[in-house]
C-alpha cells in the first residue's frame, strides 16, 4: 500500500462488476473494515466498488452495508446506480465508474446533476481525442485505468460475458465465443495504449487505476510500471520520443 495513493475494493456482498470472482473481492465486512483502517493508517484513502444496477431490494443492503463501512472511516463509492447515489449524495466521495458508459458530455452533465459525483472512470474505449468534450466540464476529476495492464476488449458495463452463469473460465469470460467465432474486439498495441495513457496526461488526467486482478506481488510490479511511464512522460518533449523511450521498457 505504501506504493499506492488510494486503494479500491470489492466486497462479496454488494453485486459489482467481478462479483463472480471470489479472490477480487472481500469475503466479509470485517475484512473490508481491516482494509479500510489499514487505509487510515498509511494516510491513504479507500473506496468500494458497488459498480452496478441494484433491485429494491439489493439497494436497501447496499446502502445499509456502505453506511457501516463509511461509519469506519471509508472515504468514497466507485458507482454507476443513480438511486445508489442519490442516497449518498453530498455524504461521501463518489467516483463515476467506467461501467457507466460516458461517451459524451451530455451524458457526463446528467450524472452529475444526478449524483454529486467528484470524479469519473473515463470508458477504456473513449479514446482522448473523443474525450475533449467531455474533459471541458470543471469542478471534477479524471480517471483512466493503466491500460497497459488491463484493457478489456469489450464496452464494460455494456458487455455480459461476465454473467452468462456465473462461471470462471481461464482468466476471464471475455473467452466465450458465438457460432465458434471470437466475438471479442482486438485491442491496440501496448504503444498505442501508451500513446493513450501520455495524451490523456497531457489533457489533464490526474489518476490512473489499476484492476484488482493479481497478486501482490504483480501489483507492486505494476505500480513500479505506472511510475516509470510517468517519469518518461515528464521528460518527453514529445509524443513521438515518448513513445521511443516506452519501447526500451516494455
Amino acid at each position: 500500500m505504501d506504493y499506492a495513493d488510494e486503494i479500491y475494493f470489492g466486497l462479496k456482498s454488494v453485486k459489482n462488476q467481478r462479483i463472480w470472482y471470489d479472490y477480487l473481492n472481500v469475503s466479509n465486512i470485517d475484512e473490508a473494515i481491516k482494509i479500510i483502517k489499514l487505509a487510515k493508517d498509511k494516510n491513504k484513502k479507500s473506496y468500494i466498488a458497488a459498480n452496478e444496477v441494484y433491485s429494491q431490494r439489493e439497494i436497501e443492503n447496499t446502502i445499509k452495508t456502505i453506511k457501516t463501512l463509511l461509519s469506519n472511516g471509508l472515504d468514497g463509492i466507485i458507482l454507476k446506480d443513480i438511486n445508489l447515489a442519490s442516497y449518498f449524495k453530498n455524504k461521501t466521495d463518489i467516483i463515476l465508474s467506467t461501467t457507466a458508459i460516458v461517451f459524451n458530455a451530455s451524458a457526463l452533465n446528467f450524472y452529475i446533476r444526478n449524483t454529486g459525483l467528484n470524479r469519473i472512470v473515463i470508458p477504456q474505449h473513449l479514446k482522448p481525442s473523443d474525450a475533449i468534450d467531455i474533459m471541458k466540464i470543471k469542478g471534477i476529476q479524471y480517471e483512466i485505468f493503466y491500460f497497459l495492464d488491463v484493457y478489456c476488449r469489450n464496452v464494460a458495463g455494456a458487455c455480459k460475458f461476465h454473467f452468462f452463469d456465473g462461471k470462471i473460465r481461464e482468466k476471464s469470460n471475455c473467452k466465450f465465443k458465438v457460432n465458434e467465432e471470437n466475438i471479442a474486439m482486438r485491442p491496440p498495441s501496448i504503444y498505442d495504449r501508451a500513446k493513450i495513457i501520455y495524451d490523456y496526461n497531457k489533457m489533464g488526467v490526474k489518476y490512473i487505476k489499476l484492476a484488482r486482478d493479481g497478486s501482490t506481488d504483480y501489483k507492486i510490479k505494476i505500480i513500479k510500471e505506472v511510475d516509470i511511464m510517468l517519469s518518461i512522460i515528464k521528460k518527453s518533449s514529445s509524443d513521438k520520443v515518448f513513445i521511443q523511450a516506452i519501447k526500451k521498457y516494455f
